[in-house]
């Protein structure tokens, strides 16, 4: 009212600030007709603002996002992506209102900053970076970033849509399929070696993906990915499938965690070519047997880490997939909150089973080269009785729907 807020006949709003440091608990039991989220907000406490507002008439929440996460951020993941599907999709149930609206400008446009200070500005930017803080588009920009940006931005040319998309069945046959979790760039070719990077995750849907990477040695071409949320166990059949029509290629599977269920799973399946560790010496001075698979610890993982931004850096692997690349760009170096450690992972909570993949797969093929050992299988025919005894139990499963 004219600069006399305090005599403004409409109802009073109280303004809460909130840091997402706390965890998302402080918002419960509250009620909000407005949220706020200033730049990048840990995903679980937008889970629990949004449920701050459902019991508000006409409530809505503002989200300032950043570009710097690039497109593997919960923001692109879960919103955007709504937007993008066009206003069919994109609607309050019952309503002509958008769920979702998009608003972006860049510096040009803001007209904050002069025009030629812009453009000094962008002399000394990557192409990346200018992307993401001149245009405000999706770019990701790890502030320490792991692998080299340039070198990534050079393999950008490479990028190509996969040839085909879909799911192997169990008999080991491609079925072409658009919502299909196997991509492929490359089909095996007889008498060629190669690698599968595994990582394992819980196949909860909207968590993190289990993803396992094709690579072709000794060119490091990554030739066909299998990405989606899959169950560990379901995921153990799935990479033997894989393996299998990858000339019985070495799979590369991450111990930790859940991946000794998949790992298992393997073992009672036979599947012949199981990477197994065989870097701890120590282990033989107490007779121990050595495991298989790989271990992502403090200790093991910038290691492994490091194999991959060798090969990076020095533009010695080919990698066509477009999401791969983005998960490496905003893969990067995090200290702990009481700076003790160094974390590797996606920053600001960005997807990475993609790059651990990947990790996996070059760390073998540099660390232990396994694949110049013993004699390739093509994947013309499958003689193997174990072979078909795993194509029988595919079939089993599939007519009890399991």
């Amino acid at each position: 009212m004219g600069g006399k807020a305090e005599k403004c006949r409409h109802q009073r709003s109280t303004i809460t600030l909130y840091s997402d440091d706390s965890g998302p608990d402080v918002l419960q039991g509250a009620q909000f007709n407005l949220g706020h989220f200033d730049e990048h907000i840990s995903e679980d406490f937008y889970d629990e603002a949004v449920q701050r507002l459902q019991t508000v008439p006409m409530s809505s929440l503002m989200v300032t996002g950043t570009p710097l996460l690039g497109k593997s951020s919960w923001e692109h993941r879960r919103l955007t992506s709504i937007f993008l599907k066009g206003p069919k999709h994109n609607r309050v149930p019952g309503t002509d209102r958008p769920y979702v609206t998009m608003h972006s400008i860049d510096q040009y446009k803001a007209g904050l900053v002069p025009k030629s200070q812009i453009d000094a500005r962008k002399l000394d930017m990557d192409p990346l970076e200018a992307e993401a803080r001149i245009w405000g588009r999706p770019a990701p920009l790890a502030k320490h970033s792991v692998f080299d940006r340039y070198a990534l931005h050079a393999l950008e040319d490479g990028v190509v849509p996969p040839s085909l998309v879909g799911d192997l069945d169990g008999d080991g046959n491609f079925q072409e399929g658009r919502d299909g979790e196997l991509s492929i760039w490359d089909q095996p070719e007889a008498g060629t070696q190669y690698l599968i990077g595994c990582d394992v995750a819980a196949g909860l849907v909207n968590r993190n993906y289990s993803c396992a990477s094709v690579v072709r040695v000794p060119d490091f071409r990554l030739v066909a990915q299998l990405h989606g949320w899959i169950n560990p166990l379901d995921y153990a059949v799935k990479i033997a499938l894989l393996g299998y029509h990858y000339n019985t290629a070495y799979l590369v599977v991450e111990r930790t965690g859940l991946g000794v269920g998949t790992l298992t799973r393997l073992k009672e399946l036979a599947y012949p070519h199981l990477f197994r560790d065989l870097s701890d010496l120590s282990a033989a001075e107490f007779n121990l047997d050595h495991v298989y698979g790989v271990d992502t610890n403090i200790k093991t993982k910038s290691h492994m880490v490091a194999c991959l931004q060798k090969v990076i850096k020095e533009r010695t692997i080919d990698i066509p997939c477009a999401a791969t690349l983005e998960e490496l760009r905003a893969f990067g170096q995090e200290t702990t909150p009481l700076g003790l450690n160094v974390r590797l992972r996606g920053e600001g909570g960005s997807e990475d089973d993609r790059v651990m993949s990947l990790v996996f797969a070059i760390y073998v093929a540099i660390a232990h080269p396994l694949y110049m050992m013993g004699e390739i299988e093509t994947t013309q025919e499958h003689t193997d009785p174990l072979w078909k005894g795993l194509h029988r139990e595919l079939s089993e499963r599939e007519k009890v729907g399991w």
